[in-house]
């Protein structure tokens, strides 16, 4: 994976929210797991956050996974949240899932079917700056070593034909019968005491 793709709907949910909010405060990156473009963007309304913490509304998201995945076939591509101007680095591993670090481990050990997860950290403009995006991703195995990656923004959410290499808008019937990875049972994120 060379660059981090977010469809612009997506990004907007996120600068309409994540990036104008103060600081801890996140949500979910849905997606295909194939090509692990952004899709969607599911803004976690009902997590907690203190000044230096988001606790995300765990019971709420995996609903919101679970219909996404069945309804419309995205899966969980990775985690964005917010952190105080001047943290641009994911928190570290603190033990039972605690951290950005800790988290993405427990995440990895809980989901099979993940070998990569989005964990994009942005500073907000509610202190009076710019906002910024800090595309960071991590590999299992390897979460302490996460990369950052280039952030790309497309208008449209496109897949190549199996028949051709025609490029083909997506609608909810090619969804379907899109080759995507399976889920099993572990399809939702675990509980952890904060990020």
């Amino acid at each position: 994976m060379k660059k981090m793709v977010f469809t612009q709907e997506a990004y907007d949910e996120i600068i309409e929210t994540v990036a104008t909010l103060p600081a801890e405060t996140g949500g979910i990156l849905l997606g295909n797991r194939d090509d692990f473009i952004v899709q969607k963007f599911i803004f976690d309304d009902s997590g907690s956050r203190g000044p230096t913490s988001y606790d995300p509304d765990i019971g709420s998201l995996n609903k919101k996974i679970k219909y996404e995945w069945e309804e419309n076939q995205l899966a969980l591509l990775g985690f964005i949240h917010s952190h105080p101007r001047g943290y641009a680095r994911l928190s570290g591993d603190m033990g039972n899932g605690i951290g950005d670090i800790g988290y993405i481990k427990k995440i990895f050990s809980y989901i099979d079917a993940l070998d990569k997860f989005l964990v994009p950290i942005v500073f907000p403009n509610a202190d009076g700056g710019e906002y910024e995006i800090f595309p960071f991703m991590a590999r299992r195995g390897d979460e302490d070593n996460y990369e950052t990656l280039p952030l790309e923004i497309i208008s449209e959410y496109k897949v190549k034909s199996d028949t051709s290499d025609e490029i083909i808008p997506i609608d909810n019937d090619v969804k379907k019968n899109l080759k995507t990875s399976e889920l099993g049972e572990k399809n939702v994120i675990p509980t952890h005491e904060k990020i």
